[in-house]
C-alpha cells in the first residue's frame, strides 16, 4: 500500500521530520532533510535542487527508478485572477447604484466618525494581517491575503448590509457606513484564521464573499428583526467573535485538514505539521499585531454606537479596563506550568477581554467589574491556548481560543447581567441572539466548506512560496525544533 512504501522509505532513509529525535541523530544517520529532497515550495515543490545528484535521497529515488512531482499546477493561482477581476468589475457596477450621503456625519460628526474609522481599518490591516504571521513560511500569505479580503471585502459588506437593510435598491454611503462594514470584515478574518495556509486565493477570495453575505444576513434578518427585541451587542461578541470562529471551524471541518505533500507516485509524503512553525522573528511580527490591535480594539467595540455619544464614551472606558485585566491576567497564567513566558497566549489571549466584554461594553457595570469579566476572558482563552481542544490543522489560529469561547462567554454575561441591573434587554433575548448565531453560523460554514472543498488546494500548505513569487526561502525544516506554533513547548 501507499503508506507501507511510505514508511519502508522513511525506514531506509531513517529520517523523520517531525520528531526531535531525528534532529539529534548524526546527518549521515538521519539521511536525508526535506530540503534536499526539493520539498522546499512551489517553485521548486517536488523538482530536486541542481547539484544535489549526488545527495543520499536521490541515489535512493533514483535507485528505484523515480524522481520527485515536478511544479504542480495546483501550486499556481489558477483562475484567481479572472473571477477577481470579474467580481471587481461587478462591484463597480454596483456603485454606480449608490451615492454619498453626509446627514448622519452632520448628526454626529464627520471628524470623530472618521478617526473612529481609521483606528478601525488599522486594526483590520496591520492588526489582524501580522497577527497572523506566527508561522515561519507563511508571513507574506496572512498580510497579504488579509489586505485583500479587507479591500473586497468592505465593498461588499457595503452593498450587502445597505440592500438587506434597505428597501430602495439605490443606497446611500457615509463614513458611518464603512464602520458597520469593518465589522462584517472582521468577522471574515476571524473565520480566515482557522483556514490560514490551507486555502488558495480563490478559496479566499471565495470564503470573503460567502462569509461577509451569511454574516449580513443573520445581523438583518435575525439579530436585529423584531423576534429579539432589545437584544445589544454593541462590540460584536457574538455577531462578530462568535458568528465568525464558528463560521471559520465549521468550514475548516468540512474543507478537511491540511493534505500531505506527496510525489506523484504518492510514495513520499510530509505531513503538514511541517509548515506549523514559528521562529524567532515570526514571533516578534505577531506580537506586533497584537500591539495594534490592542490599541483599536476599544474604538472597534464601540464603532457601532453613536458618536461622540455617552454611551460610546463608557464602551471604550469598559473595554480598556477589560483589556487590562485580559493582558495582566495572561502574563500571570502563562508562566504557571513551567515558570517560563510562552509567547503564543501573550500574542492573543491578552485581547480575549476586549472580545468578552463586546456584548455588555454599553452597560454601567464599573471599572471593577469590566476587569473581572476580561481578567475572566483572558484566563480562559490562556488555558485554551495552552491545552488546545482542536489540531491546529483544523484551527490555524486557534480562534476556537482567542475568538470562539470568549464571544461565549461574552454572550452569557450579557444574558445574566439582565437578571440584576436595568440595561434594556432581557436574559432570553441574549440567550436566543448567541444560540441562533452559533447556529447559523455552524451551518453556513459548513456549507461554505463543503465549496472551497470542490475548489484546488495549495500544495504544500503553511508556505508562502506556493503562490508568492518571492526570493527563495530556506526551504522545510529539517526535524530540528519542529512544533506547532500554538501549542506550548
Amino acid at each position: 500500500s501507499a503508506q507501507a512504501e511510505i514508511d519502508r522509505l522513511h525506514s531506509r532513509c531513517r529520517v523523520s521530520a517531525v520528531t526531535r529525535a531525528a534532529s539529534a541523530a548524526a546527518p549521515a544517520e538521519r539521511g536525508p532533510n526535506l530540503r534536499d529532497m526539493g520539498i522546499v515550495g512551489g517553485r521548486e515543490c517536488g523538482g530536486l535542487r541542481k547539484g544535489e545528484e549526488d545527495d543520499y535521497a536521490t541515489r535512493v529515488l533514483k535507485e528505484e527508478g523515480r524522481t520527485l512531482n515536478p511544479k504542480s499546477k495546483q501550486n499556481q493561482t489558477g483562475f484567481f485572477a479572472p473571477v477577481a477581476l470579474v467580481v471587481q468589475l461587478t462591484f463597480t457596477v454596483m456603485f454606480f447604484f449608490t451615492d454619498y450621503s453626509f446627514t448622519r456625519e452632520t448628526v454626529f460628526g464627520s471628524t470623530t466618525a472618521t478617526t473612529f474609522y481609521n483606528s478601525v481599518a488599522l486594526m483590520l490591516l496591520v492588526g489582524f494581517g501580522y497577527l497572523r504571521t506566527f508561522l515561519k513560511f507563511y508571513g507574506l500569505g496572512a498580510v497579504g491575503f488579509t489586505f485583500f479580503m479587507v479591500t473586497l471585502g468592505l465593498q461588499w459588506a457595503l452593498l450587502m448590509e445597505g440592500w438587506l437593510s434597505e428597501s430602495s435598491v439605490y443606497l446611500k454611503i457615509d463614513v458611518v457606513s464603512f464602520l458597520g462594514a469593518s465589522l462584517a470584515v472582521a468577522s471574515a478574518l476571524i473565520s480566515f484564521g482557522a483556514l490560514l495556509g490551507k486555502i488558495s486565493p480563490l478559496q479566499v477570495l471565495v470564503l470573503t464573499l460567502a462569509q461577509i453575505f451569511c454574516y449580513c444576513a443573520n445581523k438583518v434578518f435575525f439579530l436585529e428583526s423584531g423576534y429579539l427585541e432589545g437584544f445589544s451587542d454593541v462590540g460584536g461578541s457574538i455577531s462578530v467573535n462568535v458568528f465568525g470562529a464558528f463560521f471559520g471551524l465549521a468550514a475548516s471541518f468540512v474543507f478537511g485538514g491540511a493534505v500531505p505533500w506527496h510525489d506523484k507516485d504518492n510514495r513520499v509524503t510530509v505531513g503538514p505539521e511541517i509548515g506549523l512553525s514559528a521562529s524567532y522573528f515570526s514571533s516578534i511580527l505577531t506580537l506586533l499585531g497584537t500591539l495594534f490591535m490592542w490599541i483599536s480594539m476599544p474604538s472597534f467595540v464601540a464603532a457601532s454606537l453613536p458618536m461622540d455619544s455617552a454611551a460610546q464614551r463608557l464602551a471604550i472606558m469598559n473595554t480598556l479596563f477589560a483589556l487590562f485585566g485580559s493582558t495582566v491576567t495572561v502574563f500571570g497564567c502563562t508562566v504557571l506550568p513551567h515558570h517560563r513566558l510562552h509567547p503564543a497566549p501573550i500574542q492573543s489571549a491578552t485581547l480575549a477581554g476586549a472580545v468578552a466584554i463586546g456584548a455588555v461594553a454599553n452597560f454601567k457595570m464599573g471599572p471593577g467589574s469590566a476587569i473581572l469579566i476580561g481578567a475572566f476572558g483572558g484566563a480562559l482563552s490562556c488555558f485554551l491556548y495552552a491545552y488546545p481542544p482542536l489540531a491546529a490543522t483544523y484551527d490555524t489560529a486557534n480562534v476556537l481560543a482567542l475568538n470562539g469561547v470568549p464571544g461565549l462567554l461574552g454572550g452569557l454575561i450579557s444574558a445574566v447581567l439582565p437578571c440584576f441591573m436595568q440595561v434594556g434587554t432581557s436574559w432570553n433575548s441574549q440567550l436566543m441572539g448567541m444560540c441562533g448565531t452559533w447556529v447559523a453560523a455552524m451551518l453556513a460554514g459548513g456549507l461554505t466548506g463543503g465549496v472551497l472543498k470542490c475548489l484546488p488546494r495549495p500544495l504544500p500548505p503553511y508556505h508562502d512560496d506556493t503562490f508568492w513569487d518571492t526570493e527563495h526561502l530556506d526551504g522545510w525544516p529539517d526535524g530540528q525544533d519542529v512544533k506547532v506554533a500554538h501549542l506550548p513547548a
